[in-house]
């Protein structure tokens, strides 16, 4: 890959932030997300709308570019340059670094496992779609 396709790398920073924005809905998994999360209100981060996109979106965008280098790394180029191969890559993204992190999380924060098993189905969506769209567009 010598060059990036940067629609690619936007559409994947933006994939789990529209991705987030219907799997927390309260009509899915927002209402016992909430009801996962022991903490008051009053003591939660309050940022105003703006800033949690603009910090979501930094974020996603050092995930994207991440999955991108791991999508194309040595010997991966070719055949491999498909949306199967990088959502697969974000699969194994997802199992051997955001869950393990994620169950980590869960028991020093003592979080429910309920809130870990939301928090991972969101990562095994976003991920995937990810990894598909950067390695299936970046070699257009």
């Amino acid at each position: 890959m010598e060059k990036i396709n940067w629609l690619s790398m936007i559409l994947a920073t933006l994939t789990p932030i529209i991705i987030g924005f219907v799997y927390y809905q309260k009509a899915l998994f927002g209402k016992a997300w909430v009801s996962t999360i022991s903490m008051p209100k009053t003591q939660r981060i309050k940022l105003p709308l703006i800033w949690n996109f603009c910090i979501s979106f930094i974020v996603c965008f050092l995930l994207s570019f991440f999955l991108l280098i791991y999508c194309n790394g040595p010997g991966q180029e070719g055949i491999h340059d498909t949306f199967q191969h990088g959502a697969f890559h974000g699969l194994i993204l997802s199992f051997l670094v955001i869950i393990p992190i994620s169950i980590t999380g869960v028991l020093y924060n003592e979080r429910s496992w309920t809130n870990m098993l939301i928090n991972a189905g969101y990562w095994l969506l976003s991920l995937p779609l990810m990894g598909g769209i950067l390695d299936s567009m970046n070699h257009l």
